[in-house]
């Protein structure tokens, strides 16, 4: 009998999920998109991965303000950050920026910042990325053979999500993840959000010079 990859028992349970409980108070066409849009952002079609990037930009997250449905996208995508090879190859960017975009604006809820959603809402998001299980596979990741964009990315939302000393033996190896984070423990929250949007437009200049 065949196994089951990480990846396909994954999309099984998106498929399986009763994302129309959960986006009650966000909408029906919610429940509709993010399923796909979580599966295309694991699909091996660049364009694909794109298309689902900015569902998720629109329809979990819009201009700062997170969605009722945010806090059970983000459990699946802290899955996908633990799929490893499974991923497909620059797929772990994505991933990693909507991690680290939708604990960024849940920290702001939380801390009562206007225009980034109920305090609620950012409570549930925080709730997930700080659970022991979602800590490791970030942790896992930031020690794996992913991008260097795509870590800094996850360094970002764990700045504002964890303790600092559970992040510390993960860097040991790697200088310039170590610099940055350093840079980001003497930042206050909205100086930490101005680093991850540099990180995000150097990232886009990246692309586009290379292709």
């Amino acid at each position: 009998m065949k196994v089951q990859s990480k990846k396909d028992a994954l999309l099984d349970d998106i498929v399986g999920h009763d994302w129309r409980q959960t986006s009650a108070v966000n909408s029906t066409a919610a429940a509709k998109l993010v399923p796909v849009a979580l599966r295309d952002l694991m699909s091996t079609d660049e364009e694909a991965r794109d298309k689902a990037y900015h569902q998720m930009t629109t329809v979990v997250w819009h201009q700062g303000t997170l969605y009722p449905i945010a806090a059970d996208a983000l459990a699946f995508l802290v899955r996908m950050l633990g799929l490893g090879e499974e991923l497909p190859l620059g797929a772990d960017f994505h991933v990693a920026y909507l991690v680290a975009l939708f604990s960024l604006s849940a920290r702001g809820a939380s801390l009562g910042h206007q225009g980034c959603g109920e305090v609620k809402v950012g409570e549930q998001v925080l709730s997930v990325v700080q659970t022991g299980e979602a800590v490791e596979v970030c942790l896992d990741f930031l020690r794996s053979r992913q991008g260097t964009d795509a870590k800094q990315n996850i360094l970002v939302a764990l700045s504002q999500t964890v303790p600092t000393s559970v992040v510390v033996e993960s860097l040991l190896f790697d200088a310039s993840l170590a610099s940055l984070w350093q840079r980001l423990l003497a930042m206050d929250y909205d100086h930490v959000w101005a680093t991850f949007e540099t990180l995000g437009e150097s990232h886009d200049d990246g692309s586009t010079s290379n292709g």
